[in-house]
């Protein structure tokens, strides 16, 4: 589990998020993982996803957006600070 700040609304999975602060847990079946997503005690967001070591750690936690041609934004990748851990969304 992490919790992580979302600088930019977007979507996860099929959830649209504000901007804010959330908790993520995820659960691994090899090769897929399942990722929760929650704001308090709230679940917002369940989906897939793929966790990958990356080659570096990275210094904190970061997200990566993909805009789409009209506009709208969906969480691509959530890197986790003081690790090698990627959380890569598949859509």
């Amino acid at each position: 589990a992490a919790s992580f700040k979302l600088p930019l609304s977007g979507k996860i999975g099929d959830s649209h998020l504000e901007a804010g602060h959330y908790k993520i847990t995820w659960q691994q079946h090899s090769p897929a993982t399942t990722v929760t997503v929650a704001k308090g005690k709230n679940v917002v967001a369940t989906t897939g996803a793929r966790i990958e070591k990356r080659a570096n750690r990275f210094d904190r936690n970061s997200v990566l957006y993909k805009i789409h041609t009209d506009g709208s934004r969906s969480v691509s990748e959530i890197h986790l600070g003081g690790t090698n851990t990627a959380i890569v969304f598949t859509e």
